[in-house]
C-alpha cells in the first residue's frame, strides 16, 4: 500500500509488538478484504506470516461496494477461506459483515455521497 512508503511494515510490526499489553489482552487489528486485490490464499500467508509472535485478533471486514467504487465486496467463500488460513494459525479472526449495504448506509458508504447525491 502507498502509505508504506512512508511507514514500512517492519516499523509497524516493531511498533506493535513493543505497545504495552495487560496480562490477557490482544490488540485488534482490522483488515479490509478488497476482491481481487487482498482476498487471497497468498495473502492469508503473508498476513499470517506478518503477525506471527503478536497477540492480535484480526477483524475481517468484507469491503462495502458502492456504484462507482474502485474495489468489490468479495464473496462469502472467499472470506471463508480467508479466515479459515486464519483459524488454522491459532489466530481469532472474526467476520464483520456490514449492515445496510443494500441502501448504501454501510460504513465508508456514506462518505462516498456527497450532499445531494442521494439515490
Amino acid at each position: 500500500m502507498p502509505i508504506n512508503r512512508r511507514y514500512p511494515l517492519a516499523e509497524l510490526k516493531k511498533a506493535l509488538a513493543a505497545w504495552p499489553l495487560t496480562r490477557g489482552r490482544r490488540l485488534t487489528i482490522a483488515y479490509v478484504l478488497l476482491k481481487g486485490v487482498n482476498d487471497g490464499p497468498e495473502m492469508a500467508v503473508k498476513l499470517n506470516r506478518f503477525l506471527t509472535g503478536l497477540k492480535v485478533k484480526i477483524n475481517l471486514i468484507p469491503f462495502n461496494s458502492w456504484p462507482g467504487a474502485p474495489f468489490e465486496t468479495p464473496g462469502p467463500a472467499a472470506v471463508a477461506e480467508f479466515q479459515a488460513a486464519l483459524l488454522q494459525k491459532g489466530h481469532t479472526a472474526p467476520v464483520r459483515w456490514s449492515k445496510g449495504g443494500g441502501l448504501s448506509a454501510a460504513c465508508g458508504q456514506l462518505a462516498a455521497q456527497g450532499p445531494g447525491d442521494e439515490t
